[in-house]
């Protein structure tokens, strides 16, 4: 599921292909769909981009972390930093599993599932959450030093009634609006100078000013994403 639809832009930019010309001439039905769905992937890559996310949707994710072992005390003692994990995108949705790779780095892989603390268990991390933040932290089994041997499986996002879906739609569209107000502009010019009309291949400058405008990043700042940097 994408996070606008060509129903979604046209009802907001009000624009249909016979405002555009391909080759001199309206665009038909195909070549319009064609180019809502070039403006819309570029429109959502910038959001996710400006957001420092992969997607504002829930998705699931696999990713791969490094153990740091222990660093405390000369190797001896495991630090805080050393026992905990956290996921990259966020908000975490649901932990699906964790599994560690067990193997010497010249055997096979061993993935080996840890177990998370419950209310029957004690498990081998516990899953904190604190202001949207999910962390995990191993209070067993916490992993060995490694590259890459910390496999975690997850969802994350945000449910499509959340205050910071609405905010990155809403910001995709007027991204859309803004660069297809673009194109109608240069392709008036081009008219009055007799100039060859551009393709779709060649309608935009994403960056410009009068694109990615203030309003827009002021609606996404508060849901930019943190880096807490890349533990692999």
């Amino acid at each position: 599921m994408a996070l606008i639809s060509q129903s979604d832009v046209e009802a907001h930019c009000s624009y249909t292909n016979t405002d555009f010309k391909m080759a001199g001439s309206a665009m038909t039905s195909n070549q319009w769909a064609s180019y809502l769905a070039t403006v819309m992937a570029s429109a959502e890559s910038i959001v996710n981009q400006y957001c420092n996310r992969s997607s504002f949707e829930v998705v699931s994710y696999t990713e791969y972390h490094s153990g740091r072992g222990r660093t405390g005390e000369n190797g001896r003692a495991y630090r805080e930093l050393d026992r905990v994990i956290i996921p990259f995108q966020q908000p975490v949705v649901t932990l699906t599993s964790v599994h560690e790779d067990i193997s010497d780095v010249t055997s096979a892989e061993s993935w080996t599932e840890r177990v998370a603390r419950s209310e029957l268990v004690p498990g081998d991390f516990q899953v904190i959450v604190k202001e949207n933040l999910t962390r995990i932290r191993f209070h067993d089994n916490v992993p060995r030093l490694g590259s890459g041997n910390v496999k975690i499986v997850y969802t994350a996002g945000y449910a499509t009634d959340h205050p910071a879906y609405a905010a990155a739609k809403l910001a995709a569209l007027e991204l859309c609006a803004n660069i297809m107000a673009r194109k109608k502009r240069d392709q008036q010019a081009q008219v009055a100078s007799r100039e060859p009309t551009k393709n779709a291949a060649d309608m935009f400058q994403i960056q410009r000013p009068d694109v990615f405008t203030q309003e827009i990043q002021d609606l996404l700042q508060p849901y930019r994403r943190l880096n807490f940097g890349r533990n692999i």
